[in-house]
């Protein structure tokens, strides 16, 4: 979620806003690689099951 500031947003903010990213990117990617092949894969799985039933609700408010 991004945070809101009074910041104005200079090439110097999305310069650092881009390396914040990107520090984040890798330790997702880091902790990742500690992890079994199951897990991903379970982990995997269980966010396409929450997608669907995401999609189930948001199809049911459409009615």
């Amino acid at each position: 979620m991004e945070q809101q500031s009074s910041a104005p947003r200079t090439a110097e903010w999305f310069r650092r806003d881009a390396e914040r990213n990107e520090r984040a990117r890798l330790e997702r990617l880091r902790i990742d690689g500690r992890k079994s092949v199951g897990q991903n894969i379970e982990e995997g799985a269980a966010l396409i099951a929450l997608g669907f039933e995401v999609q189930r609700a948001f199809e049911h408010t459409r009615r």
